[in-house]
């Protein structure tokens, strides 16, 4: 009988060249975040990987977390550790034979006061892509210049807010460094400035959200070992020479014609 056993190991994403920490599985499944996380506003996203980095598949709505034992999940004041188990995650998601990575990224969406997201579009992008003008069909005009004014005076504040992020889905996070509104239309545009150009891959009509991250991102790598029981063959006894036998003697029969 096959058995298979789990080695899960935690990336180190805060350096280029990422190292490897192994760590027992029951203590790298509670994660502290940075903040407090609020469930019934904030959101987890997961995102599983190839070793060799190509993307498999996005969860944008990871929910099988839990809480540790006295962490304060209720009202304003959230969580401030996670229950996060990759490897029954890799299990669900039908990755039995490891080889895989995790990455669960912590959101809030800066548009909206639950999990709902507020989704836009791309009208225009700058010469040099740094600059976006967007649109959404979700909010009203003043709804989105008092959601910008609120963003922009914690971004003013930098020990609360110093960028956002934003989420074109399947992990691609593009940092966001200020915003403002501008009148486009008949109607009210986001205009958006980027922390670096925009990736060639994305263009106009392409939607997205804008996210705060809650907590930095946290990636498991999960190796799995299959080891098969040692198969016991049956066998028969050798010849035994070391008997003790009485002499035994031969008589002749007599010779007939």
């Amino acid at each position: 009988m096959q058995q298979t056993t789990y080695k899960t190991f935690l990336v180190d994403t805060s350096t280029e060249q990422q190292e490897y920490q192994s760590r027992d599985t029951e203590l790298i499944t509670s994660y502290d975040v940075n903040s407090v996380f609020v469930p019934e506003k904030h959101n987890i996203e997961l995102h599983v990987y190839s070793i060799d980095g190509e993307l498999l598949e996005s969860n944008h709505n990871y929910t099988d977390h839990s809480y540790l034992q006295g962490s304060e999940t209720s009202g304003e004041s959230g969580a401030s550790r996670l229950t996060l188990k990759p490897e029954q995650d890799a299990l669900n998601l039908g990755y039995e034979y490891g080889g895989i990575r995790l990455s669960y990224n912590f959101l809030d969406n800066l548009f909206s006061e639950l999990k709902s997201n507020v989704d836009f579009f791309i009208e225009e992008i700058s010469q040099d892509r740094t600059e976006l003008r967007l649109l959404t069909t979700k909010l009203t005009d003043e709804q989105a210049i008092t959601s910008v004014e609120e963003i922009k005076t914690k971004l003013s504040s930098t020990s609360y807010l110093s960028d956002f992020r934003l989420n074109f889905k399947k992990n691609s996070l593009v940092i966001g460094i200020n915003i403002n509104t501008q009148s486009y239309k008949d109607g009210t545009s986001i205009i958006v400035k980027l922390y670096e150009p925009l990736p060639q891959s994305f263009t106009v009509k392409n939607t997205l959200t804008l996210e705060e991250v809650v907590s930095d991102t946290v990636t498991f790598e999960i190796e799995a070992e299959t080891t098969t029981d040692e198969v016991k063959v049956p066998y028969l006894k050798g010849p035994n020479f070391n008997l003790d036998l009485s002499e035994e003697s031969t008589i002749p029969s007599q010779y007939l014609n």
